[in-house]
């Protein structure tokens, strides 16, 4: 249901990379009011917590007592049905006490990729394009991002 970006990787959840890897191209983002069961939430959860504990480097030693501590209460708080938009904060409540801004929760919809990588540079009077990408060209000032 979720991408869990990590250190500037995106780990997607284990439902969504099934269904992306069944060949479907646009995968829809549910409704916010979505029950989810819970089997499908602890799915989600655990490949979360999988991957924070396999690759974050806050938690290669394992995570802390305190860390620990939320993680349970996130499991704890998916023993019922919950609504996606519910589910979105129980995960989130897991990633959000690692303090960083590289590792964050977004909906995992067809449409998460639909970005414009325009390579920058910053000097001392704005921001400029480093390399051509439609629509915009190299040595194009950027007045803010």
């Amino acid at each position: 249901m979720f991408a869990l970006l990590l250190c500037g990787f995106a780990f997607t959840s284990y439902l969504y990379g099934e269904r992306a890897e069944a060949g479907q191209e646009t995968v829809l983002q549910p409704a916010a009011q979505t029950l989810l069961s819970p089997e499908t939430m602890q799915e989600d959860l655990d490949h979360a917590v999988r991957i924070l504990r396999n690759v974050h480097p806050a938690t290669y030693r394992g995570f802390s007592d305190e860390q620990q501590a939320v993680i349970d209460a996130a499991y704890r708080r998916i023993q019922e049905p919950a609504t996606i938009n519910a589910f979105y904060f129980i995960v989130n409540s897991v990633v959000c006490p690692l303090q960083d801004a590289h590792t964050h929760l977004w909906p995992a919809t067809g449409n998460h990729n639909r970005w414009i990588h325009v390579p920058i540079i910053w000097l001392h009077d704005g921001f400029y394009v480093h390399e051509d990408r439609e629509p915009f060209r190299q040595g194009d000032r950027r007045p803010s991002y």
